[in-house]
């Protein structure tokens, strides 16, 4: 079972014991024994009479009857990302990217190892936005070669790859990030992360409406999330001087606080915000 080895790894790691978090992973690859995949139908479609009247066409997110089982056609596929992870953390580049080419060769499927794999050549390697949308476009291929459901975390971090390397053309990243963004939160309409990451992009393209949207929508379900607190005071902040509401902008930053009085970050755009007003000794 590869599970107390991830444990027990991540427990290392929580503690700076890198090299002891490197071997536990290693001596759970060598012992635990491979996995399988579930390869399902197609979904049934469900009639909505909203899309019916709309002329929209149906989306399916749930998940089709089982028809088999793929095996792992090597080690277990999540340990190897999380070791990947371990050495891109450690400075190990090459090693890393092998071995999420190794968890994509015993599970084609493993979502979590094309992501890996594609902020490493983007972010790391600077291979471009070609190299990172390569991966992206095969975890989607290869998540519905199965009949998986499509994956809101693909998507959050393809869209967000196409917004900050589409510097070429502006405005066509941003349509594509959009699009991207619909998909994760067609697939997740709770994922946090795509309602945040797409606010913070529309707060940035000066749709400042629109961004409050994004942030009020994620409040209703995860109300102690201080980064998306944070991202609404500093996008409330930017908005022209003679719409900007101070007090709204200060509530914010102290709810955030209230949330996680240890984040840094907050700390830090507070206190820059709180300049802006003149007020030094207190962002001191």
């Amino acid at each position: 079972d590869g599970r107390p080895y991830l444990g027990l790894s991540r427990i290392a790691q929580r503690r700076g014991d890198l090299e002891y978090a490197k071997a536990l992973l290693k001596e759970g690859i060598a012992r635990s024994s491979g996995g399988f995949v579930t390869v399902r139908g197609p979904p049934e479609k469900k009639i909505d009479n909203r899309t019916k009247k709309s002329g929209k066409k149906d989306v399916n997110t749930d998940a089709g009857p089982k028809l088999g089982t793929i095996p792992d056609a090597g080690p277990n596929p999540f340990l190897l990302q999380a070791l990947g992870t371990l050495e891109q953390k450690m400075g190990n580049l090459a090693a890393a990217e092998e071995l999420y080419l190794q968890a994509l060769r015993s599970r084609p499927s493993h979502a979590a190892a094309w992501v890996a794999l594609a902020q490493l050549r983007t972010k790391e390697l600077r291979q471009g936005a070609k190299a990172g949308r390569a991966c992206y476009q095969s975890a989607e291929r290869e998540l519905q070669r199965i009949g998986a459901k499509p994956n809101a975390f693909v998507y959050t971090a393809w869209a967000s790859m196409e917004y900050k390397k589409g510097k070429e053309d502006d405005m066509k990243s941003v349509r594509k990030s959009r699009e991207l963004y619909r998909k994760a939160l067609e697939a997740d309409p709770r994922c946090s992360a795509a309602y945040l990451q797409l606010g913070v992009m529309e707060s940035e393209c000066g749709n400042f409406d629109t961004a409050k949207e994004c942030f009020e929508k994620v409040l209703t379900f995860d109300q102690r999330n201080s980064r998306v607190l944070q991202a609404y005071a500093i996008m409330e902040s930017r908005r022209p001087r003679d719409e900007v509401n101070s007090r709204r902008v200060l509530d914010l930053f102290e709810r955030a606080l209230s949330v996680n009085p240890r984040d840094a970050g907050v700390y830090q755009a507070y206190a820059l915000y709180v300049v802006e007003l003149g007020d030094i000794d207190a962002a001191r």
